[in-house]
């Protein structure tokens, strides 16, 4: 499940299986309008993300050696290609991608790494394109924002190019006495390491229909599971709704 991408449809009948035994054993979270059971399909992808996770923070491994020299020679993980005859093992990561690139957020060093405007790097600003104010102002990388010898922002650049809630957010960024290289850090974790649980939830919000558990119904499902309806027809409304 964490090397493969599941069909929908396998995923929907894991979670029937699972619900299946627990009403059986006259167990499951159903106080709030389901089972209590996680959405497989996005457990699955969540899964996936952290291969694809490994593959950009640690390139030095095995596994992201062989594939960086079949599928991304030239850049990462982020700037692959699906490619013609692929795996489905690299197919299967290759389309969380675009899941991962919305929990990176880059910690400044030196800068250099970083875009201004397409990447994440401004605290609360998170996935947000960046556009100047002044739009003869195009800066490309962050160091162009940073006093190089100094070690620190460019204060009146900033305050001069972007829009003053932004502006107060790039200030309040510490810069290191000593640069040291850009890091790509989780968004989801305090901690900033990955883990497969914040995915989760990163998946829950970017596709809200999808949550196992639906708060509009809650009061409806309560009602549902307290009747003296026969098991698989409350199996089946549960499903249907």
């Amino acid at each position: 499940m964490s090397c493969f991408l599941l069909r929908k449809a396998l995923c929907e009948m894991i979670e029937s299986k699972i619900a299946k035994y627990w009403w059986k054993k006259g167990e499951g979270k159903r106080a709030e309008g389901g089972l209590g059971f996680r959405n497989m399909a996005q457990f699955n992808i969540a899964l996936l993300v952290k291969q694809g996770w490994q593959l950009l923070i640690y390139p030095n491994s095995l596994v992201a050696q062989v594939f960086k020299a079949k599928y991304f020679p030239t850049g990462d993980f982020l700037n692959s290609r699906l490619g013609n005859s692929c795996s489905y093992v690299w197919r299967s990561f290759w389309s969380t991608k675009a899941i991962l690139e919305k929990g990176i957020f880059w910690r400044v060093g030196t800068g250099m790494d970083i875009s201004v405007e397409n990447d994440a790097w401004i605290p609360n600003c998170i996935n947000v394109n960046l556009v100047s104010e002044d739009h003869n102002l195009h800066f490309d990388k962050v160091s162009e924002l940073i006093i190089s010898h100094d070690r620190k922002w460019d204060r009146d650049l900033i305050v001069n190019t972007f829009q003053a809630e932004i502006a107060e957010q790039i200030l309040r960024i510490l810069l290191a006495l000593e640069p040291h290289k850009d890091l790509r850090v989780w968004s989801g974790e305090l901690s900033s390491e990955f883990s497969v649980r914040s995915t989760y939830k990163l998946l829950q919000k970017i596709d809200p229909t999808a949550y196992a558990l639906q708060n509009l119904y809650k009061e409806f499902y309560k009602k549902l599971w307290r009747t003296e309806l026969p098991l698989k027809i409350k199996l089946l409304i549960w499903k249907i709704s």
